[in-house]
């Protein structure tokens, strides 16, 4: 590698001389770009060199040791608590004795060796080098340049060239430093995009090389005449608080702007309203929603977002999101879904995500290529389910997505994927693909309403293990999970759609107009009627709106989820049934457009549930919101191993054919009456009821028993039989959720073998049938 280079001006000799890749000779070997000095008007130029980058082991820690967080707070004084800020650093709450809440970054106690608790910096690690995080999309106006690779040859040229896009050429202007060179990792001049196999290798690498990169540089684009004055706000508003790795809220111990760290605190007139229309401008920029920016982001462990010349540690990016997302009121130049999209790019990566939230998570994210759904976020996969996963490019979309959800369903033995399946897809899947394929490429789908643990603690058990319990018999070793087209699933039908409403509309103001039709007629119909859970029926009502996410259900959820008692007094503008709805239309459109507020978050994130659904009648009496392309005559259905009831379609069948009956998978249903497993189990006896509570990650998906005339909080549930009784296993507790479990599961070991399983063997299918629960086997196709 040259130190010097004859500087700018000479490349233009070597234009006829196309780059040529060099095979990269071992398997640990990656590019690197050497960006050469420059001012901003002159030719790029840079050098790429391949260098060895060995995978971490996973044994060994890029810190050194420091106490954890459960031993530093036992050290506290009283009243003082102890929390894991988001850059991994321990904040301080408590009580001087002044009666005055304190937030510092130091131990109460000033005789504590502090060195015992603090964040290590990061050790050194060769190659060093910055990871470049942009969009490859063409800029409007923007045309490819011209770049050049100083490769030393003599004689002359000594150069040679490629041509990158407008964007990534802008990057490198702005990045370029004017004496001394910049060491950076580039995808696009990284990698061989022209060598499909070295491209299938190095995507499998993209964790390893962002990971280890010692800083990422996040490159929204050129400046605009707001965008500067959109990123000092964000950057004063990011100083002000913390968020913790728990999900909570804090002051920063330099803030001078001491309560804008609460949640109930507006913010709207801080800053005017050009600011927030320069932060909604700066929240939809394209990079916000390129596909691979979410491992990029969830993987760096030390970033800067830069537009033009203007940058900001990343982190104060972050807290700012996290505290605008969470504000009661925003100003309605700053859209609540814009905000939505961002806050789920800032959240930390616990480790303990699983695949379902991180679809969820890239639903509205934009790509050139479909496969990238799933190989743009192998970086965040465990290595146990990352390496059943090959990208391979040469294979068909439709090939990518079927074999992901069969080896994601091995790989938990839950059916957690159907989340995200519909029956129209894209034209990705369209009419090619079984119905039970998620089409991972369609951004249309609605919010999950996954939080109805229909079938309770239950596996996925394909009838051919039924016998055995051996999972990795099926499907049968001959067999092609590309070719397979016939999923076979076991569950219970529950009931029969009777009628459906028309689809719910998008637009906000239609939305709650067409929602309070609804109710209106609904509740007028059934005024005296009690539901089909012994209920009355606007309780049935109300909690199906909502999907149940209400403060009784959800008890750690205070800031987001209003009691039932709240939730029924509908005395907003923005009401959506009982008697706040005689306010009209007109006040939902005017409060809409109102100067200073946006929708309430409770009230926006049920809207978004609601668009795209229908509401449903079943012939038993249940009622609940189901998929878009839900009909009557469909039946609903709760399937092992899925927390969520789904809609089939009987598949009409030729006379011709085999005696065997087959569905289509409509889609997931929130269903009231269906939920905590009272389709296999019945309804839970009074006073108990489950509660959804949130784990050391910070993850909603512990789901235990509530007994609220005894107090009493229980993994048990009260109607299944005692283990003591069943004998053969028992119940590990204390077990920390990681990315390899499914959503919904408890840990049971056998007394006698020591095998360990994440499912209660008492809700499988021949000890469910023992019950008389009419267990059969349904044929998606």
């Amino acid at each position: 590698m040259a130190d010097v280079w004859p500087g700018a001006g000479s490349p233009k000799e070597s234009n006829d001389y196309l780059y040529t890749y060099q095979k990269l000779e071992n398997s640990n070997d990656i590019r690197l770009v050497a960006l050469l000095p420059g001012e901003h008007d002159h030719d790029i130029v840079i050098e790429i060199s391949h260098v060895p980058l060995p995978a971490p082991m996973s044994s060994v820690s890029l810190h050194p040791e420091r106490m954890s967080l459960e031993q530093v707070a036992a050290t506290l004084p009283p009243g003082w608590a102890a929390f894991e800020a988001w850059d991994g650093r321990y904040i301080f709450w408590g009580d001087d004795g002044s009666d005055v809440e304190r937030f510092t970054w130091t131990h109460p106690d000033p005789s504590f060796n502090h060195t015992l608790y603090q964040n290590p910096k990061r050790a050194n690690f060769e190659p060093s080098y910055e990871a470049l995080s942009y969009t490859w999309r063409a800029v409007a106006g923007g045309t490819p340049e011209t770049i050049y690779i100083w490769t030393g040859s003599i004689p002359p040229p000594g150069y040679s060239c490629l041509q990158v896009g407008h964007n990534l050429a802008s990057a490198m202007r702005h990045l370029r430093n004017q004496t001394e060179k910049r060491m950076l990792w580039i995808d696009a001049l990284c990698i061989n995009q022209s060598d499909t196999d070295e491209r299938n290798a190095q995507v499998q690498r993209m964790c390893d090389i962002f990971k280890l990169a010692e800083k990422v540089v996040f490159w929204l684009g050129t400046e605009t005449e707001n965008s500067t004055r959109a990123l000092q706000a964000l950057e004063y508003l990011g100083k002000q608080s913390v968020s913790t790795l728990n999900d909570w809220k804090l002051m920063t111990p330099e803030a001078t702007e001491p309560d804008w760290y609460l949640k109930r605190t507006n913010v709207v007139r801080a800053y005017p309203h050009e600011t927030w229309t320069a932060i909604n401008d700066l929240l939809c920029r394209e990079w916000f929603y390129r596909q691979w920016i979410v491992q990029e982001i969830k993987l760096a462990r030390g970033a800067v977002l830069c537009c033009g010349d203007t940058s900001i540690d990343w982190l104060y990016f972050r807290y700012a999101i996290r505290n605008l997302y969470q504000k009661e009121s925003l100003p309605d130049s700053l859209s609540r879904p814009v905000l939505s999209v961002v806050n789920n790019l800032v959240q930390p990566e616990s480790g303990a995500v699983p695949l379902s939230d991180l679809m969820f998570q890239l639903s509205k994210t934009r790509y050139s290529d479909p496969r990238d759904r799933v190989y743009g976020l192998l970086g965040l996969l465990t290595p146990a389910f990352r390496n059943k996963i090959r990208p391979d490019y040469k294979m068909t979309v439709g090939d990518v997505f079927r074999k992901t959800f069969l080896a994601h369903t091995r790989h938990v033995q839950r059916l957690e994927l159907l989340h995200h399946c519909h029956l129209t897809k894209s034209a990705n899947l369209r009419d090619s693909f079984p119905s039970w394929v998620p089409d991972m490429s369609d951004s249309s789908l609605p919010p999950m309403m996954r939080y109805q643990f229909a079938a309770g603690f239950s596996r996925y058990h394909p009838p051919d293990t039924e016998a055995t319990g051996d999972l990795d018999r099926w499907p049968p070793p001959h067999s092609d999970d590309a070719r397979t087209t016939t999923l076979m699933v076991l569950g219970l039908r529950c009931a029969s759609v009777k009628s459906v409403s028309s689809k719910f509309p998008e637009k906000v103001d239609d939305l709650i107009c067409s929602v309070r039709n609804l109710a209106s007629d609904e509740l007028a119909a059934n005024n005296t009627e009690a539901y089909v859970t012994g209920e009355p029926f606007k309780v049935a009502f109300a909690k199906t709106l909502c999907g149940n996410r209400l403060l009784e259900r959800f008890p750690g959820d205070e800031s987001h989820s209003p009691s039932l008692a709240t939730w029924l007094q509908q005395n907003s503008a923005y009401a959506l049934f009982g008697d706040g709805t005689r306010l009209g239309s007109s006040a939902v459109v005017d409060s809409v457009a109102s100067e200073d507020s946006t929708l309430p978050w409770f009230e926006h994130t049920v809207l978004e549930r609601l668009m795209n659904r229908r509401y449903v009648v079943t012939e038993e009496g249940y009622v609940g919101l189901g998929p878009p392309d839900i009909q009557p005559g469909d039946i609903i259905c709760v399937l092992l191993g899925l927390c969520t009831p789904v809609v089939l379609r009987p598949r009409p069948q030729p006379s011709s054919s085999r005696n065997t009956e087959e569905f289509l998978y409509v889609g997931p249903i929130y269903v009231y009456g269906l939920h905590d497993a009272m389709g296999m189990l019945g309804p839970l006896p009074k006073p108990w009821r489950v509660q959804v509570l949130q784990d050391e990650s910070g993850f909603w998906g512990t789901y235990r028993f509530f007994n609220p005339d005894a107090n009493e909080l229980s993994d048990e549930d009260p109607r299944l039989p005692s283990l003591e009784v069943e004998g053969r296993w028992e119940r590990l507790d204390g077990i920390k959720r990681t990315a390899d479990d499914p959503v919904v599961f408890q840990r049971f070991r056998n007394k006698l073998t020591g095998e360990t399983i994440s499912h209660d063997p008492r809700m499988e299918p021949d000890a469910l049938r023992a019950r008389g629960v009419d267990v059969r086997t349904f044929n998606l196709v």
